[in-house]
């Protein structure tokens, strides 16, 4: 599988699904324990690498599963920013209007 060529080709030619993190049926209560630990331990190095003078990586928390509440969250937020900036345009349009 590691040396077939035709394989390979395919899988670049696929689009890659968009990655949500586990499934909620597979969240259990220890694994949601061990991502909140590996979190921490991940702000521990950044903490540790910015005490002795370096630039901290930018550290991503672990993936949670995407939950309803979460999708309704996500799509609440780009209302609002869509809002923002449909504002935002607008007023740049009444800026560069010219005077009456």
């Amino acid at each position: 599988m590691a040396n077939d060529d035709e394989l390979a080709a395919m899988m670049l030619d696929q689009k890659p699904a968009a990655d949500t993190g586990p499934r909620l049926s597979e969240y259990t209560p220890e694994v949601a324990r061990l991502d909140i630990l590996l979190d921490r331990i991940s702000e521990l190095i950044s903490v540790t690498i910015q005490v002795q003078g370096g630039k901290a990586p930018r550290l991503r928390p672990a993936k949670r599963p995407e939950t309803a509440l979460s999708r309704a969250e996500k799509r609440r937020t780009d209302q609002r920013l869509g809002s923002l900036i449909a504002e935002v345009e607008a007023a740049q349009q009444r800026a560069l209007a010219p005077p009456n």
